[in-house]
Order: structure tokens, then C-alpha cells, then sequence
């Protein structure tokens, strides 16, 4: 019962026509450009981290089978 009445008004309040007395400064595009820079370059260092990580994985793993191949002559 109590989602049915939140779901109507939810739809109703959002196809209700609203004033918006809002004001967007001219710094606005700035901040919202720079947060989409920093979000890409964020990813990158993210993604390139953990590819270092399973590089260095990969690396301990087959020293690890050289040095038992090694042993085993």
C-alpha cells in the first residue's frame, strides 16, 4: 500500500510542470569539466594500477614454475 502511494506521487510530482528559479554561474561548465577530467584520469590510474598488480602476479607465478622446473633436474 505504502509503495503504491509513493510510486503515484512520485509520477505526479514529476510530471507536475515546475518553476526552477535557478541561476548557473559561469563557473559552473568550469567545475563541472574539470570533474569530468578528473574522473577520466582517475579511472586510468585505476585501471593501470591494477594491471600493473595481476602484471607483477603473473610475473611471481612464473618465476615461481621456473625456479620448480629448475629443482626438479
Amino acid at each position: 500500500m505504502i509503495v503504491k502511494i509513493f510510486l503515484t506521487l512520485t509520477i505526479v510530482f514529476l510530471i507536475a510542470p515546475q518553476h526552477a528559479f535557478a541561476y548557473l554561474d559561469p563557473g559552473t561548465g568550469s567545475i563541472l569539466f574539470q570533474l569530468l577530467i578528473g574522473s577520466v584520469v582517475g579511472g586510468i590510474f585505476f585501471v593501470t594500477s591494477k594491471l600493473e598488480l595481476i602484471k607483477a602476479r603473473i610475473r611471481q607465478f612464473r618465476k615461481k614454475e621456473e625456479k620448480d622446473s629448475h629443482d626438479d633436474r
